[in-house]
């Protein structure tokens, strides 16, 4: 997580939204480092202000942010699809099957899977349903569940 964390605050450093984060686009490097793969979908947001169109959000994807169905989206449609990652890592799939249960501010976790009470937090804080009220990237690896994870 925290690669994937640190690769998507240089994209974004750099203009770019990736839009299409999911497993199939994750690659392990030969030092087993993350690659994040397939840029066809990204964005370029160089244009503060813009407003990213959702005209190509036809259909369902589990890692996509709500905002993207409903309305415009910015930045924060990669946190979002963290938040659906780091949910699968942890479940073993995406927390939502239908566009509907994206919308709802639900997050259906297991019983029979012992997930611990940070991982919920930031689970539950990347996947706030408000955009605006979303955690930010660059403050997600100060977060408990990423401090008490940590690669020694």
């Amino acid at each position: 997580m925290a690669d994937l964390v640190k690769a998507l605050e240089y994209c974004h450093s750099q203009n770019i939204i990736h839009t299409d984060l999911k497993p199939e686009n994750l690659l392990l490097g030969s030092g087993g480092n993350i690659i994040i793969a397939d840029f066809g979908s990204s964005v370029d947001c160089s244009m503060v202000g813009t407003c990213m169109k959702t005209s190509t959000c036809n259909g369902y994807n589990e890692y996509w942010a709500p905002e993207m169905y409903t309305s415009c989206f910015g930045k924060e449609v990669d946190a979002w699809a963290l938040g659906v990652l780091l949910y699968e890592f942890l479940v073993g799939k995406p927390p939502y099957q239908t566009k509907e249960e994206t919308l709802n501010d639900c997050i259906p976790y297991p019983t029979e899977k012992n997930i611990s009470d940070d991982a919920k937090d930031l689970i539950s804080q990347l996947l706030e349903n408000d955009p605006k009220k979303r955690k930010a990237l660059n403050t997600i690896l100060q977060h408990p569940f990423m401090l008490n994870n940590e690669r020694s």
